[in-house]
């Protein structure tokens, strides 16, 4: 006598197969998630940054992010990159109160109407909290991105 649960267990092995997020399927999960997840952190930049990404007026730095991805024993791994690291935990602390420039060398600051010779005491600023920020709408998002690819997974196995 045929096992009549034959054809429900062969599925359910398909699903398991597509979802198991290694070779093919952890590509196209890939593909479908980590640019949406990238998009939240982006908003969370600019939040922190400005649309420029550039937390100081004065040097070339800016917020830039990513993520690395790996395959696993348990299936695909993403670790996500903020980077310059000094940069975001600028954004999410901010700066104590310090001096700029030296004695030999001229400073132009807000609030002054020119060049005065420093140092001079920066009053410091306050994070924003841009990495929380961002952490934040990659764990809101997450869910969402990952029913995403998980579907795109099983269209792609034909399950879709």
């Amino acid at each position: 006598m045929a096992d009549a649960f034959a054809p429900l267990t062969a599925r359910i092995n398909q699903y398991r197969t597509a979802l198991s997020l290694t070779g093919q399927s952890a590509d196209t999960f890939e593909r479908v998630v980590g640019p949406r997840l990238k998009k939240e952190v982006q908003t969370a930049a600019v939040a922190g940054f400005g649309a420029d990404l550039r937390p100081f007026t004065n040097k070339p730095l800016r917020a830039g992010h990513g993520y690395d991805s790996e395959q696993t024993g348990h299936g695909l791994r993403m670790v996500w990159k903020l980077r310059p690291t000094g940069v975001w935990v600028f954004g999410e602390h901010g700066a104590r109160p310090h001096l700029i420039g030296s004695k030999a060398g001229f400073v132009k600051g807000g609030g002054y109407a020119h060049p005065v010779r420093g140092p001079v005491k920066h009053p410091g600023s306050t994070g924003k909290g841009a990495i929380r920020y961002a952490f934040k709408r990659v764990r809101t998002n997450q869910y969402e991105a990952a029913r995403a690819g998980i579907r795109a997974v099983l269209a792609q196995v034909g399950h879709g």
